[in-house]
């Protein structure tokens, strides 16, 4: 026999217009985990964590989780932006974030979250803040999202995460040389 809990997450999946009718017919209203509707999701932020990533954050909104990493390299700016550097953005949900995720293609949720993440966190980069030399070196930066518990608002957890990252993130100081190659700056600090 399953338990209330398999049966409840059963009915939800489902009749989901009836399972959220059924907390929003009670007086007063609440969500099904127990939150009246004005009532926020705990949320907590952490930085660094990553030690291997240029800059790194975890969020939690509730139970939802992301983790947002950037690592940089020095690229050539594209002839058509000399003076910018880039930002790509990835958005992956692992199998351990929810029971619908499997391995292997992207989800069609995950697709639709890297492009609504990436269309916000482009509009508030200045990519010319990522130019090192004009037409010879610029930064480009992977910002790469892994949702580890999908439990709602996953718009919300990845751009948060996203941007405490970006906040975080400390360009290497270099030099170009004459021969436009990119070196670490001599002093050594970033």
């Amino acid at each position: 026999l399953a338990g209330v809990g398999e049966q409840g997450a059963a009915f939800r999946r489902l009749y989901p217009a009836e399972y959220y009718a059924r907390f929003l017919a009670q007086t007063p209203p609440i969500r099904p985990d127990g939150r009246a509707l004005g009532q926020t999701r705990p949320l907590s932020i952490g930085l660094g964590f990553i030690t291997t990533a240029d800059a790194s954050a975890i969020v939690k909104i509730g139970s939802a989780t992301a983790l947002a990493c950037i690592k940089v390299q020095v690229m050539v700016p594209s002839d058509d932006a000399l003076d910018r550097g880039a930002l790509i953005t990835t958005v992956e949900m692992t199998p351990m974030c929810s029971p619908e995720i499997r391995p292997g293609r992207p989800s069609l949720v995950a697709q639709m979250l890297e492009h609504q993440v990436d269309g916000l966190v482009q509009r508030c980069i200045d990519t010319c803040q990522l130019c090192i030399a004009p037409g010879k070196a610029a930064w480009l930066a992977y910002l790469d999202i892994y949702i580890l518990d999908a439990d709602g608002a996953l718009v919300d957890v990845c751009l948060l995460a996203a941007v405490a990252a970006l906040q975080g993130l400390r360009l290497p100081r270099v030099d170009v040389q004459e021969d436009g190659s990119v070196v670490p700056h001599s002093d050594g600090t970033a």
